[in-house]
């Protein structure tokens, strides 16, 4: 993956915003595919409830007060 200018000039200004911004619009835009189904379930409050469930397992919190 080659950087553009902009891209560059972004993370030489250390405009972090901008940067990602840049980086999407890039790299990411054309690859977005909205899923309609996710391990065997339909619709957007399931797929939803998916993503949800499989977060709340996986997460970790950086400090000890949660």
């Amino acid at each position: 993956m080659a950087f553009n200018d902009t891209l560059c000039d972004r993370l030489c200004q250390k405009d972090t915003v901008g940067f990602w911004k840049s980086w999407r619009k890039r790299f990411c835009a054309n690859n977005l595919k909205l899923t309609y189904v996710l391990n065997g379930k339909f619709g957007d409050n399931n797929v939803q409830h998916e993503f949800t469930e499989h977060f709340k397992r996986i997460f970790t919190p950086n400090n000890m007060s949660f």
